[in-house]
């Protein structure tokens, strides 16, 4: 099921409970149902974990993985994807803190330098 299709099975409540659980805005979830947006990797996750797996990874972004993609083909990919993506953002991150750790030892090197 596709997106849209998905959203037009939902009530209001059930639409919100939705969005809260994939972590999606109302707004986000419109533009993906029209088409004009596509959902990362991960968000597919947890779009599909959200549904209840109503939707598919295939129905979600056809783009990516053709008509003959369909699954258990279709989770291992996903599944692969988001481990590289998870794998990218701790990298991210782990630079993101050492270079914090840099910065404060540039500030406790100059503090000390006042101070002698």
């Amino acid at each position: 099921m596709n997106i849209a299709t998905y959203l037009l099975t939902l009530s209001m409540a059930e639409k919100l409970r939705f969005y809260a659980k994939s972590g999606t805005g109302s707004s986000y979830m419109y533009h993906m149902a029209r088409g004009d947006k596509h959902p990362s990797l991960t968000k597919m996750l947890a779009l599909i974990e959200a549904s209840d797996y109503a939707l598919t990874l295939h129905e979600l972004r056809p783009d990516l993985l053709g008509r003959h993609y369909k699954g258990r083909k279709s989770l291992a990919i996903l599944e692969k994807a988001v481990a590289i993506s998870k794998a990218q953002t701790e990298k991210g991150a782990m630079k993101k803190a050492t270079a914090e750790v840099k910065a404060e030892n540039n500030d406790n090197s100059k503090e000390e330098n006042n101070n002698a």
